[in-house]
């Protein structure tokens, strides 16, 4: 299943400013309502994480993480902003898994 992805730079700053967020030491959400028919998601890893293979991994464990979320639920009308931190690299998909379910449950995004 290929998820839409966010690729400009004010959709990502819109979800930053104008969208609710939940923090944990594996990654940080974003998600911001929106009024386009499916959900887009962009992952973000800053050069803090680690060098570019670090940073390239960090961005396949959790795109991985979120398919097996997204797979569960039907999401609409949403940006979803992820955000890799130090943790990632060193943690699985099926780390990073129930802490996307979770945030994305205490964000609205799914029931």
């Amino acid at each position: 299943m290929q998820i839409p992805t966010l690729k400009l730079n004010k959709f990502f700053r819109r979800a930053y400013h104008r969208g609710g967020f939940k923090a944990h030491p594996l990654v940080v959400v974003y998600a911001f309502k929106t009024r386009e028919p499916t959900a887009r998601y962009g992952i973000t890893v800053s050069k803090k994480v680690g060098n570019a293979p670090t940073r390239n991994r960090c961005r396949r464990i959790i795109y991985h993480a979120l398919q097996s979320v997204l797979k569960d639920f039907s999401i609409n009308n949403f940006d979803i902003v992820l955000v890799a931190r130090i943790a990632t690299p060193t943690s699985k998909s099926t780390d990073i898994e129930p802490v996307l379910r979770k945030s994305l449950k205490s964000l609205g995004v799914i029931k």
